[in-house]
């Protein structure tokens, strides 16, 4: 799932960057490995933090990369790693159709003015139990920066 503002909050996007300017776009992520090494960290990163369903959106966009370059090798291991990933989610909602998985919430947190000191323009993520509020992590912070 892509975000619906990806474009406004993308630091590639042409307002920021200009593709046609020598040498943006020619580091080493701008090639197809480099963009392989990203959605293999990607999906690792996923892994990690039990988000098994997201992992398949990942090899969608990678399987067909391994493919076009008859890498076999890398089909099976990319196929292997989905099958690990689809028996973690099975064995956590056992058989149950309707089954949902507790995630974890997220809150992009900006902390603007001088009155926040060191903590001035500064931006976190904070992850939560998927059933906290924005109030009630809102009232938090409020608690501990005051």
């Amino acid at each position: 799932v892509i975000s619906s503002n990806v474009l406004e909050e993308s630091a590639v996007s042409d307002d920021i960057l200009s593709p046609e300017e020598e040498g943006i776009c020619a580091g080493k992520y701008f090639s197809e490995a480099g963009l392989v090494g990203l959605l293999e960290q990607a999906a690792s990163s996923f892994n990690m933090a039990a988000m098994y369903e997201a992992i398949n959106e990942v090899y969608k966009i990678l399987l067909p990369v391994h493919e076009a370059n008859r890498d076999f090798k890398r089909l099976a291991v990319v196929h292997g790693k989905l099958q690990d990933a689809f028996n973690k989610v099975h064995n956590q909602v056992g058989h149950v159709l309707l089954a949902m998985r507790m995630f974890g919430t997220y809150f992009r947190v900006g902390f603007y003015g001088s009155h926040f000191g060191d903590l001035d323009e500064q931006e976190f993520v904070y992850k939560e139990p998927s059933i906290t509020k924005l109030a009630e992590i809102s009232h938090r912070l409020e608690a501990r920066v005051t």
